[in-house]
């Protein structure tokens, strides 16, 4: 049945007092190290250990985002700098269109400058959830946080 799947199983001792096999440790295209069984006389099963060896992301990267700087005197600033009067020649749509995007974009760039912000992404950690989070927010404030 794990082989349909493409399962790899990586236990093959016994995990309990009477010699069988009965805790398993199943991985799909994972890569599993220093796998060691270990009687931790708390139970009658054996405690399976072992490490997961994956490649974190080697230097988080850099995403720039960008946004206009809008403020409340934009709109009459670009009014001001629009001159209607330059549209009205006689000129097909296409080259018309494009006159008026060209304009509209100068006037912003003057009105509404572009602001860059650059973000680094944190490391994917796939054991983050969001009950660890809730967890280091607790330790980190000293007081439970209450989710409704």
């Amino acid at each position: 049945m794990t082989e349909s799947f493409n399962f790899e199983q990586h236990v093959s001792g016994p995990t309990n007092q009477k010699g069988h096999t009965l805790d398993l440790v199943f991985s799909l295209d994972l890569n599993i190290a220093n796998l060691c069984v270990k009687d931790v006389h708390m139970s009658d099963h054996s405690c399976v250990l072992f490490d997961l060896l994956f490649n974190p992301e080697s230097t988080p990267s850099e995403i720039t985002s960008q946004r206009r700087i809008i403020t409340e005197n934009t709109a009459a600033r670009f009014s001001e700098m629009f001159d209607s009067n330059l549209f009205l020649e006689s000129q097909d749509v296409d080259s018309l269109i494009h006159s008026l995007n060209s304009r509209c974009k100068s006037i912003l760039d003057v009105v509404a400058p572009f602001k860059s912000n650059r973000v680094t992404r944190k490391p994917f950690s796939p054991w983050i959830n969001e009950h660890s989070e809730l967890e280091k927010t607790v330790q980190e404030n000293g007081t439970p946080v209450e989710v409704y």
